[in-house]
């Protein structure tokens, strides 16, 4: 091998050894950007959930969540056979 050769090998190293280091740069920068967009998000959701918890227990406190309750048996609506069904309707559920 006579010496061209040799430096044209270790320039072609170093060419290749500067393109992964680039990547490598690249690649790490977009990890570090991608990992502060997500503490980001971390943050903003935990923020919002302390947020709705004290509205909610604000709320509780002043009473404004009393007032909803459930419906009681006699105000549900009476269910109906389907039309067309007459004396063969069955309410029993069907033996397995």
């Amino acid at each position: 091998m006579n010496q061209t050769a040799v430096v044209d090998h270790r320039s072609d190293a170093v060419v290749d050894l500067e393109a992964i280091r680039d990547g490598a740069a690249a690649d790490r920068e977009a990890m570090l950007r991608l990992a502060a967009e997500f503490d980001n998000y971390r943050k903003r959701v935990e923020r919002d959930r302390l947020n709705q918890a004290s509205l909610a227990a604000a709320r509780i406190c002043s009473g404004e969540g009393s007032s909803t309750t459930m419906p009681s048996v006699s105000s549900a609506p009476s269910f109906k056979p389907p039309s067309g069904m007459g004396s063969t309707w069955n309410s029993s559920p069907p033996a397995m």
